[in-house]
């Protein structure tokens, strides 16, 4: 066999492992570090299974092989087994095309697209992918393997800790009903320690002139109580540009109170009570401003029960005196990254059904000075 018909059945495998990895709902990443290519598997996009995959990496490479490698896929997933440099080549080559041919979640999102603004959504998971302001090209959320769809917690008589994790999930249907609209359901919710609850959860997302809304119901079929819901969720919040600024600006007593949120972070809860520097923000009126020094994004939810915006900085900031943010995307091969949801504090009792939101989202330009 020749190696141009080797490198066709290379391209042809990897392929067909990618599809397999994701059906079963894995994930293997790619590392590129200067000539070495390295390989790990996970069971979600954020969190590692093992290193075993390293005798799996493609090791030596040198020149555009691995520059096209960088270059393509950054901190994306993939999935890749070889322990040939001449493999790498054709690789490169796939993936590349691959990337810039298709979406950056290999063709698996679904967009609602205006003059403004750009949204996706993964296809299987019904993560929020990625999140930008066309106007200005903000990219807020700006890595799809750090996308997130949900949260809820669902307490058992006998334990408190029952989160069902919107990464873990599959969603139902993905469904773009119009150019302005699209639906996501999820069904047969898998929690922590309850197993599948008899629950389903469904978002309708519209964007109508530069604003979005999400407004979702909550059908709980179980015996247990749902206590709160974050939805909206981003899984990874960045500023305009390394060198700029972030602040999460809500009103109290009548008062415009600013909170840093990058370069600078600082732990508000003890820490002894949260894993990762976290903020919860309880604002007057529902309505947060996510501002930068010339621009911002405002999130409102005009809804009757308690909600918080909850900010956590993954994962952690290099000095608890500092509070200063890692300027990087990785440390150690962890992703560094700033997550914000907006927590719905429902309380919805057993076999009933509940609406969450809406929250209303938009991007602005120039200064907050008020919210009023």
């Amino acid at each position: 066999m020749c190696q141009k018909e080797k490198d066709h059945r290379f391209v042809a495998n990897v392929h067909t492992l990618h599809m397999n990895f994701l059906q079963r709902n894995s994930f293997l990443k790619v590392h590129c570090a200067g000539s070495r290519v390295e390989v790990y598997p996970m069971v979600s996009p954020i969190e590692p299974l093992n290193r075993l995959a390293r005798s799996a990496a493609v090791c030596g490479a040198k020149g555009a092989p691995a520059a096209a490698l960088k270059n393509a896929l950054g901190t994306r997933t993939a999935v890749i087994i070889s322990r040939t440099k001449s493999n790498l080549v054709a690789l490169a080559i796939f993936l590349t095309s691959l990337i810039f041919s298709t979406s950056a979640a290999f063709a698996r999102d679904v967009a609602l697209e205006d003059n403004s603004l750009r949204i996706s959504f993964d296809l299987d998971s019904g993560a929020l992918t990625r999140f930008e302001d066309k106007s200005t090209h903000w990219v807020i959320e700006r890595r799809p393997e750090l996308g997130v769809s949900f949260r809820l917690y669902a307490p058992l008589p006998t334990r408190r800790y029952n989160p069902v994790f919107g990464q873990k999930q599959h969603a139902a249907e993905v469904r773009k009903v119009s150019e302005n609209e699209i639906s996501i359901r999820w069904e047969k919710l898998v929690s922590e320690n309850g197993g599948v609850l008899s629950m389903s959860f469904a978002s309708d997302i519209t964007l109508t002139n530069g604003v979005l809304r999400f407004a979702a119901t909550l059908k709980n079929d179980s015996d247990l109580t749902v206590e709160t819901i974050e939805y909206p969720y981003f899984g990874d919040l960045n500023p305009p540009s390394r060198d700029s600024s972030l602040t999460a600006c809500t009103m109290k007593s009548g008062h415009l109170m600013p909170d840093e949120l990058y370069p600078h972070f600082r732990n508000e809860k003890g820490y002894w009570g949260v894993t990762w520097p976290t903020k919860m923000l309880e604002p007057e009126g529902k309505i947060c401003v996510i501002a930068a020094p010339d621009e911002g994004l405002s999130v409102a939810a005009p809804v009757a029960y308690r909600i918080q915006d909850v900010f956590e900085q993954h994962p952690g900031v290099i000095s608890g005196v500092t509070a200063l943010v890692p300027q990087s995307d990785e440390i150690s091969g962890v992703p560094v990254h700033l997550e914000f949801r907006v927590c719905h504090f429902i309380f919805a009792g057993p076999h009933s059904a509940t609406t969450v939101g809406p929250v209303f989202i938009k991007f602005h330009s120039g200064k907050v000075h008020s919210l009023q």
